[in-house]
């Protein structure tokens, strides 16, 4: 990653996509953006006007199927990129499922997951004609909509589904779907018959949802096997709000590359447990992490901290959708100095 390809984004306000892989990145187009690909790992930029001026938000995407290796690759451009910009943002990881508040109001047309990855695009015909996809619209406060294997067992009868089969989008609406599904789904429904410009046809089933002979054609097994509910909930997951065990973490580079990783700390934390030279991670429980730059730290230690930040979540065997959240000194957030019981 080069400085260049930033140039021209340190004052300009908007939003800004790359796809990641082992190797290289890729800016998205337009037309792509708020679509993510389950087998990938994305890093995105967002510059505002905020009331102290430009406001600068890094965050990386990481796909439910991605490889360990480019969760690892895009967490360290995050990096660089975070040093391109003078230590001027703030660096969130986003999950899929789980993408915080902040990503999702980036997205009003809301996100949508995309099966394997970027690549199978680009092998497929873009003809509307070879495309024969199922999506399932879910969520209450955060309607997500994501491709899910085009079979019977892929349904319920508590979440919206979307047949987009060439010329036609069939709109299926449950009797247990909550109202948030429906309008999400006729919306990303109308979205797939605008991006084709021969005229595509929406199908709304609604009353006739389980007798509807062109909706079930596509299925082996009829609406009374469907299972009533989904295994997953609507709501997202909410962490405890726990203090107590809160850990602070030096980070520090070894020759051979590996991070030494020291506990220095538990809370009540103090503010003086920071050292500019170094870097530290806070382990929140629950809560996620916190990852802290020092100005005076080196290149190395911040691509260790990164590393660190990955290897306590593995030994704590947290599930991979918590937060992990990198402040630079001199730019730290309110909730990161709340964490300490000293810094007003």
């Amino acid at each position: 990653m080069s400085s260049n390809n930033f140039k021209n984004l340190y004052e300009a306000n908007g939003l800004t996509i790359w796809r990641v892989t082992d190797a290289n990145f890729i800016k998205i187009e337009d037309d792509d953006i708020g679509s993510f690909y389950s087998g990938d790992c994305y890093l995105i930029l967002n510059i505002m006007n905020g009331r102290r001026g430009k406001e600068r938000y890094i965050h990386y995407w990481l796909g439910e199927s991605c490889s360990q290796s480019e969760m690892l690759s895009v967490s360290i451009k995050a990096a660089e990129l975070e040093e391109i910009l003078n230590g001027c943002a703030v660096t969130h990881k986003e999950v899929q499922n789980y993408e915080s508040p902040l990503f999702e109001s980036y997205f009003p047309n809301g996100i949508k997951y995309l099966k394997g990855g970027y690549l199978n695009k680009e092998n497929k015909s873009n003809s509307s004609a070879d495309i024969k996809r199922l999506f399932m619209v879910k969520g209450r406060n955060n309607v997500k909509v994501a491709e899910v294997p085009f079979k019977s067992s892929s349904l319920n009868k508590s979440d919206v589904f979307i047949v987009e089969d060439g010329q036609d989008i069939y709109v299926w609406n449950p009797p247990f779907a909550n109202s948030s599904e429906k309008s999400k789904a006729l919306k990303y429904a109308k979205e797939l018959k605008d991006s084709e410009k021969n005229g595509r046809k929406i199908h709304i089933i609604d009353n006739d949802w389980d007798t509807n002979k062109k909706f079930w054609a596509y299925f082996d097994c009829t609406s009374d096997k469907i299972k009533s509910y989904s295994n997953i909930k609507d709501d997202n997951y909410q962490p405890k709000q726990n203090q107590n065990g809160f850990k602070l973490y030096k980070v520090s580079d070894e020759k051979n590359g590996k991070p030494i990783i020291t506990l220095v700390g538990v809370s009540p934390l103090k503010k003086a447990l920071l050292d500019s030279k170094d870097c530290f991670i806070i382990d929140c429980d629950e809560l996620g992490f916190y990852t802290w730059i020092g100005k005076k730290c080196t290149h190395k230690e911040k691509i260790a901290a990164v590393q660190a930040a990955n290897e306590l979540m593995a030994r704590n065997n947290n599930p991979i959708y918590l937060p992990c959240v990198r402040v630079i000194e001199g730019a730290e957030t309110i909730v990161f100095k709340d964490l300490f019981i000293d810094w007003e």
